[in-house]
């Protein structure tokens, strides 16, 4: 699994930066593939960029994050930023992880509602069994691809309740097999 990891450089302390080299050290114990930096432990450096370095930075990112099979990010402090991603990640249909010390609590993120978002508060001496809880969660959870072919009336019809309902052709087919297998009582 590739994971892409983020967090505030702009509010980064010390004690924030010891956790998240944990975070980033456990992921590698746990062997995913890292497509992060440890950006956060030169702020300086990052700050101190010209624009076109700062460009190719973003490209490179940005890349990271569309490879990336999950989004985890480090949100004790709000940050617009992080927000952005977390939103980015989500509307690209990946699942984001959240992590946030237990003493902190980011109210924000209590407003999106999506089952690919999944917040979790954290101390030092949990953190290793909090991410790989998460992990092994979306690692059961995460989307298969499926390809389907349809009648162009049925495409029509899915296209306007598609519209109608403000939901995805996709979100409304998956609400139609949950339902389906509730009603089985099958698989839940």
């Amino acid at each position: 699994m590739k994971i892409y990891f983020s967090v505030s450089i702009s509010k980064m302390t010390s004690e924030l930066k010891k956790d998240c080299n944990l975070i980033c050290d456990y992921f590698e114990e746990l062997g995913y593939v890292n497509l992060f930096e440890r950006r956060f432990n030169n702020k300086d450096q990052y700050f101190n960029k010209s624009e076109k370095e700062n460009l190719l930075e973003q490209e490179m990112i940005s890349k990271q994050k569309k490879d990336a099979d999950v989004i985890v990010v480090e949100v004790t402090h709000s940050s617009i930023g992080i927000g952005q991603e977390i939103s980015m990640a989500l509307l690209h249909n990946k699942f984001v992880i959240a992590l946030h010390k237990d003493s902190a609590t980011p109210h924000i993120l209590k407003d999106i509602k999506s089952d690919k978002l999944i917040v979790l508060g954290y101390n030092q001496s949990n953190l290793r069994e909090i991410i790989s809880n998460a992990i092994n969660f979306i690692s059961k959870e995460k989307d298969q691809r499926f390809n389907m072919m349809l009648s162009s009336d049925l495409v029509n019809f899915l296209n306007e309740k598609s519209q109608k309902m403000n939901k995805s052709k996709a979100d409304i087919i998956r609400s139609l097999l949950v339902e389906e297998m509730a009603k089985e009582d099958k698989y839940y």
